[in-house]
């Protein structure tokens, strides 16, 4: 019997790139010299892989990934330090080991001790330094606007492509709220969570030059809205908090994917973001691809996003929305959080043209592209007056969601609740009692290839229809038959399609 062949853990993630490069499963197997069986395995292990490698302290020989005992203990002295970094508190030995014990009480742990020995291999573990917390942090001291603009911003990207050059960006959005409900609305903040059933949480991330608007990440307060109900795919990232906030642990896994996505691309970036706890200074550590930069505090209003890349957004979201209500004769109509999907992605996607973008990045300070730097706001005034609502204008209702909270601000309890969460906890359950959206029905193939042959006779039916439209309307009618119709028939010979 040949003797077992044992990969690092350096060995297994290269397996993982290769895996998702598309190479051929048997291929890897063969080339690593390992069944099929242990190349399952490596895959059904790959969350625990990836964390092992993005903890950056990684010995590259080493075998196997060893379950720290106290691991919840870790998750919350790791995120308690992560706030205090963001508000630039020192942090001694001494007190890391006070607040183990703290939340090892908490968490039930009576016979945790914060031993000296606990610290070091908790320090190793996590690769944590006093002395240079975050290795691939820009840490930016609080200076004043015309400073930053004019000394601090152009040293930090001096070196990158304006294509290379990211800015992204929380903001609030009241989806349900239609003309008729905006004073009900207004002056709403949303502490604590407050009307988490009406708002969501939007993360919009773009580069300079407008060419590539990552896919929009809404945060609901729910795991399994109901009307996500019979529903596979979505035209957006989704996730859920219950106060529908952005937190540490949801952009963490939003960073670490689309750091993932650069390292395949073999390209280096830099992504500015707000300065806040939920986006922790100790993510630089595990970044390969991604450079974090900070906004000033007392700045951050002045990033890119701020400039009218959002309010655009957000605009145009209310343009369709109106005319959504005009379409039904103004009757009484329910938006859901599955209608808010689909408008706001196609408002990111169709609607804030590049040159918005690109104008926004220059007038926040970022000079490599020389342009013009007024940004109109989408006129909305047409669809306002015909849907006219008396006692409220249409600012008031444009500018319903333009300051409330979006951000965890954490306290030990709810760092001890957020660890003692169990990763599956109710995924099968589809909440939300209040929403009264329809399954989407099940359509056959049939259906749906007759959906596009009735989109594509509509369309010759009108005048002056461009080119491309028509092209695009092919690609996705051949993407469909090639993921569905082909691969349901792939068994199929040749000769079986003429008996």
């Amino acid at each position: 019997m040949s003797k077992r062949k044992c990969l690092s853990i350096a060995d297994k993630f290269e397996i993982l790139n290769e895996v998702d490069k598309g190479i051929k499963k048997k291929d890897i197997a063969e080339r690593y010299g390992i069944p099929t069986s242990s190349l399952s395995t490596i895959l059904k292990n790959r969350e625990n892989i990836i964390r092992q490698v993005e903890s950056n302290n990684l010995l590259k020989n080493r075998k196997r990934i060893k379950v720290c005992v106290y691991e919840k203990v870790d998750k919350a002295v790791l995120k308690w330090i992560a706030c205090k970094q963001n508000y630039n508190l020192p942090i001694s030995n001494m007190l890391i080991k006070k607040k183990a014990i703290h939340f090892a009480q908490k968490l039930g742990f009576d016979d945790f001790r914060a031993s000296s020995g606990w610290l070091d291999k908790f320090k190793s573990r996590h690769n944590i330094m006093f002395k240079v917390i975050c290795g691939k942090s820009v840490d930016i001291s609080e200076e004043d606007s015309d400073l930053w603009k004019s000394n601090i911003l152009p040293k930090l990207i001096e070196k990158f492509d304006p294509k290379d050059i990211f800015n992204a960006d929380e903001t609030g959005l009241f989806f349900k709220c239609l003309p008729n409900q905006t004073l009900d609305f207004k002056h709403e903040k949303c502490f604590s969570g407050k009307r988490s059933k009406e708002r969501i949480t939007l993360l919009v991330c773009s580069n300079m030059t407008g060419t590539e608007k990552q896919k929009l990440l809404i945060i609901g307060e729910n795991k399994n809205p109901r009307c996500f109900k019979g529903i596979k795919s979505l035209e957006t990232n989704y996730d859920f908090n219950k106060k529908a906030w952005m937190t540490s642990n949801i952009f963490e896994k939003w960073l670490l994917d689309i750091d993932r996505k650069m390292s395949l691309d073999k390209r280096k970036i830099i992504l500015f973001v707000r300065n806040c706890t939920a986006h922790p200074r100790t993510l630089c550590l595990k970044l390969k691809s991604i450079t974090l930069a900070y906004f000033p505090s007392n700045i951050s209003k002045l990033q890119p996003m701020n400039q009218g890349i959002i309010n655009n957004l957000k605009v145009y979201y209310r343009k369709r929305i109106l005319n959504k209500v005009i379409s039904n004769n103004k009757n009484n109509i329910t938006i859901t959080l599955r209608d808010c999907i689909s408008e706001v992605s196609k408002a990111w996607s169709n609607d804030v043209a590049s040159e918005i973008i690109k104008k926004c990045f220059s007038r926040a300070g970022f000079k490599k592209m020389f342009i013009k730097t007024d940004v109109k706001v989408p006129d909305v005034q047409q669809e306002w007056d015909i849907d006219q609502c008396n006692d409220m204008t249409l600012q008031d209702y444009l500018k319903i969601d333009e300051d409330i909270t979006v951000y965890e601000s954490p306290i030990d309890d709810d760092i001890v609740e957020d660890v003692k969460k169990k990763e599956n906890s109710g995924e099968d359950r589809y909440e939300d009692e209040n929403e009264s959206a329809e399954e989407l029905p099940k359509l056959t193939e049939e259906e749906i290839l007759n959906a596009f042959s009735v989109v594509r006779n509509g369309l010759r039916q009108q005048v002056n229809i461009p080119y491309d439209i028509f092209m695009k309307l092919n690609e996705i009618e051949t993407f469909f038959e090639k993921t569905t119709i082909y691969k349901n028939n792939k068994d199929m010979g040749f000769t079986d399609y003429f008996n």
